[in-house]
């Protein structure tokens, strides 16, 4: 059972952008295990259906992590922060997702659909008004922009400990950074005040534990190196959740128990990796790629001890159960 005792204090800052959601979560973990959602890869329109923000409604969950992606900004839209602002406030006004979004309590980090053009990283010039529409449209992220000038937050929820980072805003070309000094010194500083947190959720935009070296995955990055050694040190369970690639799957590092679930897309359009890509990633679990349209839910145990990862489709249909433990997959 979880213990509201042990909330992470808040800033002041946090606690106004915060509360709602801290309110709503307070309520439900008194009573039951943590039960919550996570999904990318949101586009409207091109044939694409929100019927699935239905389904996840009726899900009832804790709160519902976006991984990135949340939506798509077109050229037109990212001229400036009133343009964007607008883009973002049309999408979140398509009625199946704006019941969804008043139903539920909503976490998010962003990747580069909903940060600006495809692929963009710490070159796009709208980067700071991008930030601050990120603040505007998702209200209950505890980030703190004016202080980290980026979009990092983590919350502490019992023996939980949620964790968003920015892999936007700092990252460089191939073979550069991708998450920055700053970032990592606060991850690392963190898991250390946290080091008896069982369970450490990590969410970033693009892959950590694939090994294969495509698309926008940190395997193209040396930064990765220190970023997973930071992860290993911790004593917990700790889980990258990750989006981006338009497939869902499940990998583990074959150098300890660190585990990432990837959860893409929810109405944008799928696909199944590459051959090559498959032979390459020693770290994925067989059996588990999910190449439709989904959502994932994790739950976990009043004990805290175990947990379970469903993939579901649109309809709410199981794909894929997977089972958890603190230190490591069953």
């Amino acid at each position: 059972m979880v213990n509201l005792a042990r909330f992470k204090p808040l800033t002041i800052m946090q606690k106004f952008f915060f509360i709602p959601l801290l309110l709503c979560l307070s309520l439900s973990l008194h009573s039951q295990s943590l039960r919550f959602g996570i999904g990318s890869c949101a586009a409207a329109g091109d044939g694409n259906n929100d019927d699935i923000f239905q389904t996840l409604e009726k899900e009832r969950l804790d709160h519902f992590l976006w991984l990135g992606d949340n939506a798509y900004y077109t050229e037109k839209d990212w001229k400036n922060e009133e343009s964007m602002l607008a883009a973002m406030q049309q999408r979140h006004a398509s009625p199946l997702l704006a019941s969804f979004l008043q139903s539920t309590p909503q976490l998010a980090i962003w990747d580069d659909h909903d940060f600006g053009p495809n692929d963009s990283d710490s070159s796009f010039a709208q980067a700071a008004a991008s930030a601050k529409v990120f603040e505007k449209t998702w209200p209950d992220s505890p980030t703190n922009l004016a202080t980290n000038g980026d979009l990092r937050w983590d919350l502490r929820m019992g023996s939980v400990l949620f964790v968003g980072l920015d892999d936007r805003t700092h990252r460089g070309s191939k073979g550069t950074q991708i998450l920055g000094k700053g970032q990592l010194q606060y991850l690392r500083d963190l898991l250390d005040i946290h080091r008896d947190a069982a369970w450490v959720f990590i969410a970033v935009g693009s892959q950590v534990l694939n090994e294969a070296e495509v698309f926008e995955n940190y395997s193209r990055f040396p930064e990765r190196e220190t970023f997973l050694s930071i992860c290993q040190d911790h004593t917990g369970q700790v889980i990258f959740l990750t989006g981006d690639r338009h497939h869902g799957e499940i990998n583990q590092s074959q150098r300890g128990s660190l585990v990432e679930i990837t959860s893409s897309p929810l109405t944008s359009r799928s696909h199944m990796p590459s051959a090559g890509e498959l032979k390459a990633n020693v770290n994925l679990i067989k059996g588990t790629v999910i190449s439709t349209q989904h959502y994932t839910v994790i739950e976990l145990s009043e004990d805290g001890l175990a947990a379970e990862v469903i993939f579901k489709d649109a309809k709410g249909m199981e794909l894929l159960v997977y089972s958890l433990q603190a230190q490591g997959l069953e």
